[in-house]
């Protein structure tokens, strides 16, 4: 990999981390303030979890990846990965914290690890790789000479 490969790669993972950062974010603002207006933990789980989905999904799409819009057939990839990530987090739980009797808390830091090392692959080359995602037009490449 020469260094301009290598220099897009570590901004696209810098890009990838933020938008997981600032979905993070909105989830945890979401999830509380659902909770507070509707005294209700799986509505505010769930509704913060469809918001930061969205907020991921549009985030990544446009800012973390920069590839153009095909929802026929990224969305559902998306929801798949999501879904998956979900799985994953459950099953790491089950193995370290019921089998194996980690605390709860280096559980979460494994799944926080962990995670990204599989959304981010998965994103690139599953999601929004191929056919209708090409790279996005940057603002220099959509001016046009009259």
């Amino acid at each position: 990999m020469n260094s301009n490969n290598r220099r897009k790669t570590v901004n696209e993972l810098i890009r990838f981390v933020l938008v997981g950062l600032v979905s993070t974010l909105i989830y945890f603002i979401a999830s509380n303030l659902f909770y507070f207006v509707f005294n209700s933990g799986w509505l505010a789980t769930g509704a913060a979890w469809v918001i930061g989905t969205i907020w991921s999904y549009t985030g990544h799409m446009v800012f973390t990846y920069r590839v153009k819009a095909n929802h026929k057939r990224m969305s559902w990839r998306f929801l798949v990965l999501s879904v998956a990530m979900l799985a994953h987090a459950q099953v790491l739980t089950y193995l370290l914290y019921d089998l194996l009797s980690i605390k709860y808390f280096y559980v979460t830091i494994a799944c926080v690890i962990t995670s990204p090392m599989i959304s981010y692959p998965l994103g690139k080359y599953f999601v929004f790789a191929g056919g209708y995602g090409e790279k996005r037009n940057s603002a220099k490449q959509r001016t046009t000479v009259v």
